[in-house]
């Protein structure tokens, strides 16, 4: 039996999208499904409820000559009737129409269907970890900061804007507001399709259900994201996946399955580089030391050494992991010369040698002198 199965309204939706087109539902309709309305007549009923919220806002714009002038307003009046209070966390159109709280994702598909509405010609476009509008207007197109009234007014080559996204904690989700830069924010904003905003509520809410430690109604919202996203979004969604499958390795260890947890983080590696990878091989490192760890604790040695070589086998250049294995050797070594068992000794001190590293060769002249021995099989 599939988790979570598509409800009634997704799959009219996904099956109207099949052409990355929507006929039957337009922008805000979908926007509903994503959001968790399960039905399609439930869907029609918001939908007719909200188009009179929105009338009430454009009819006092569409009059306006001046096309960016007409954006201004529209983006003051949007939130002087409908976005109340920003929060990162504000991942569905529900939110919106409930609390009044939006994220950038809804902040942007209200903005952009209202734009349309009153002549204006408004596309989405993603820039690290933040969406926005990319404005139309006869003097040249304006980027527009929809999470703020001011969003006219916000320059993205400016250091405040950054320190304006830093305060607002302005993201997706899963960014790291504080680690950006103007460097970063400058970079050329690229054009997403509504098909791949509504993408964005399903993992948005993927990153919620991470949080909320409920890793396979994740896996269905990304799931569902996936089969909405374009390429542009297919690198961010990559990131969500990868995120989910960190927290399903960690949740794994925690429950005392390593061999579980250490396949889920070595299977996330894979087609992986950059920072991403970067950040999975520190999580890889530190699961096999608990691993050792947990047989070291327990009494365990031997087992222990074979999880350090098996965590080198692969990702032989891991120093944490080497340097683990070499003290662990090293110490147990020393432990066995101490109660005159050389014999085993030599055991631990072949391994370390085997890893190049010369503070063995002392102990095993200390074991030598000892015995002519040249273990080769573990201990009892």
């Amino acid at each position: 039996m599939v988790a979570y199965p598509l409800n009634d309204a997704e799959a009219a939706l996904f099956a109207d999208a099949a052409d990355r087109r929507l006929d039957s539902f337009d922008l805000l309709q979908a926007a509903l499904v994503a959001s968790g309305i399960r039905d399609v007549s439930t869907v029609r009923r918001l939908h007719g409820d909200l188009e009179k919220r929105l009338e009430s806002i454009t009819v006092q714009v569409a009059n306006i000559a001046d096309d960016k002038e007409r954006g201004e307003r529209l983006l003051v009046l949007l939130h002087e009737r409908l976005l109340r209070q920003y929060d990162k966390d504000a991942s569905t159109i529900i939110d919106v129409l409930e609390q009044g709280r939006f994220n950038c994702v809804s902040a942007t598909i209200f903005y952009n269907v209202l734009a349309g509405r009153v002549g204006l010609v408004a596309k989405a476009v993603i820039v690290p970890s933040h969406v926005l509008t990319l404005l139309f207007t006869m003097s040249g197109p304006v980027e527009v900061e929809t999470t703020s009234p001011n969003g006219f007014f916000l320059n993205r080559r400016d250091q405040s804007y950054v320190d304006f996204l830093i305060a607002q904690r302005l993201s997706t989700r899963n960014s790291h507001a504080e680690a950006e830069t103007v460097e970063e924010m400058t970079r050329k904003p690229a054009e997403i399709d509504n098909l791949t905003m509504i993408g964005l509520i399903f993992s948005n809410q993927a990153m919620d259900a991470i949080a909320q430690d409920d890793p396979i109604l994740a896996q269905a919202f990304l799931q569902r994201a996936r089969k909405l996203s374009g390429p542009t979004h297919s690198t961010v969604l990559r990131t969500f996946e990868v995120s989910l499958q960190a927290h399903m390795a960690f949740q794994a260890q925690e429950e005392g399955d390593f061999e579980r947890a250490v396949e889920i983080i070595e299977g996330a590696l894979v087609d992986v580089d950059g920072d991403l990878r970067r950040e999975l091989l520190q999580n890889r490192s530190w699961l096999y030391a608990e691993w050792a760890e947990s047989h070291t604790a327990a009494g365990e040695v031997n087992r222990a050494v074979e999880v350090y070589a098996r965590s080198l086998e692969g990702f032989p250049g891991d120093p944490k992991l080497r340097i683990n294995l070499l003290v662990l050797l090293h110490n147990e070594a020393i432990r066995r010369i101490n109660l005159d068992d050389c014999a085993n000794a030599m055991y631990y001190i072949e391994r370390g040698e085997a890893l190049r590293d010369n503070s063995f060769s002392e102990l095993r002249g200390r074991c030598l002198e000892a015995i002519g021995y040249l273990g080769d099989a573990p201990p009892e």
